[in-house]
């Protein structure tokens, strides 16, 4: 009896210490559930390995620029039609940001840059008179083209070629001179025409000023936007859509040209800006820009997002201003005889603050790396509207007592338009 007591009292001293377990009936050998088991150090690495650090890109394209129509009237009768366009645009970007954790989105600050690397200029100097006076003076109905001025690799050519007409020339027969009906006559040394131009002009044998000069081959025009944004990304796995959000500053500078009737009444066919004895204008351009800007997305996603195809649109609403000065020039007119002539010193300047929009558009394909490298290939489209400031009209003295009136000039603005190719390499740590 005794001994089963002490056998009694050492099983539960060693219950208490633990080295005696209850014995369960339910086999020791039953899984525990997979949802009940404890992370691992691993785990816990892995669950952290959330992307929340630095994006860098640069890039580099090419664009061209949509012609501007710098033309100029000075009277009913003296028109200019000019065409400037910047060609082969260098085009530069940058861009350097930081993604938050998880999906709560990310910063990015935006540089784009845009260099005129050279231009073509081409003006038509268009007047409604004759290289010779017909008897009876018939009514010229419309501007006839006298010169022709082009600049090309900083070549500048210019042809003047006064045209002609008489009446079996007079298709309609309604008595009056018309640009379809007149023609240009080519003569000899002696002053014989020998023959007439089989097409309009230009037509440098039918011409009787012809010469060529070297200019500047480049206007130094630059642009450039800043954006500040903040982005989002939204969609399933396949088909993403992304949105920003923020502010653009915009900044252009640069030179224009623009060819023009500067003279009052004298002898038909003189005082056009050939850019020889008669300089071009060159109204210098200042544009700044502010305001809010936002973007909408989409891209298609292959291969687990390794290639992705996207097309994206901005838009920006900004207030800006604009300023222009042509610097000086001179007009011409007749003075208190037609043998003399007398010139006016004129300069134009004008400036507005305005609203206005931008616009870009791209689209491409872009290929991402296990590593955070991603290579970019897209075409782009942008449109900087108003952002130009040229004369349209020009007012210049018409006689000797004028002159000390100046020179005026009626205003408008102009958009910007250029497209093109860019590439670009991004990094995301």
């Amino acid at each position: 009896m005794k001994s089963r007591w002490i056998i009694v009292l050492s099983a539960s001293l060693l219950w208490t210490a633990g080295v005696a377990q209850p014995i369960s009936a339910a086999s020791q050998d039953v899984p525990v559930p997979a949802d009940e088991t404890q992370a691992t150090p691993k785990d816990e690495t892995d669950q952290k390995k959330i992307r929340n650090g630095l994006y860098v890109e640069v890039g580099y394209g090419s664009n061209d620029m949509d012609p501007l129509d710098t033309s100029v009237r000075t009277t009913s009768t003296q028109f200019s039609s000019n065409s400037l366009t910047f060609e082969d645009m260098d085009y530069g970007r940058a861009v350097i940001g930081w993604q938050l954790r998880g999906a709560k989105g990310r910063f990015r600050l935006v540089w784009q840059g845009y260099t005129e690397t050279g231009y073509k200029f081409l003006a038509a100097g268009r007047e409604s008179s004759l290289g010779v006076t017909l008897p009876g003076s018939p009514p010229i109905v419309e501007n006839l083209d006298w010169w022709q001025v082009a600049v090309v690799e900083g070549q500048l050519t210019a042809t003047r070629t006064p045209p002609a007409w008489d009446l079996t020339r007079d298709t309609n027969m309604d008595g009056a001179v018309q640009q379809n009906e007149v023609f240009y006559p080519i003569f000899d040394a002696m002053g014989v025409q020998v023959g007439e131009c089989p097409t309009s002009v230009p037509c440098p044998m039918a011409a009787d000023t012809d010469f060529a000069i070297g200019i500047e081959s480049n206007l130094q025009n630059r642009i450039q936007t800043v954006d500040v944004l903040y982005g989002r990304e939204f969609g399933p796995r396949r088909f993403e859509g992304r949105w920003w959000g923020g502010i653009r500053y915009f900044a252009y500078e640069g030179t224009l040209l623009q060819g023009a009737w500067l003279r009052g009444p004298m002898n038909t066919g003189d005082g056009f800006t050939d850019g020889l004895f008669v300089r071009l204008l060159h109204p210098t351009q200042k544009a700044t820009a502010v305001g809010p800007t936002g973007s909408l997305g989409f891209q298609v996603n292959f291969f687990n997002k390794r290639v992705q195809l996207f097309m994206n649109g901005q838009f920006g609403f900004l207030l800006s201003s604009i300023e222009t000065d042509t610097g000086n020039f001179f007009t011409l007119s007749n003075g208190n005889t037609n043998d003399e002539i007398l010139t006016g010193v004129a300069r134009l300047t004008a400036d507005r603050s305005r609203t206005s929009w931008q616009t870009h558009l791209d689209g491409g394909a872009r290929f991402n790396t296990k590593k955070g490298l991603t290579i970019e290939l897209a075409y782009f489209k942008d449109g900087f509207l108003d952002a130009v400031l040229t004369p349209t009209e020009i007012r210049i003295p018409q006689s000797a007592q004028e002159i000390g009136q100046g020179t005026s000039a009626v205003f408008a603005t102009q958009d910007l338009v250029l497209d093109g190719w860019r590439g670009s390499v991004a990094f995301q740590f």
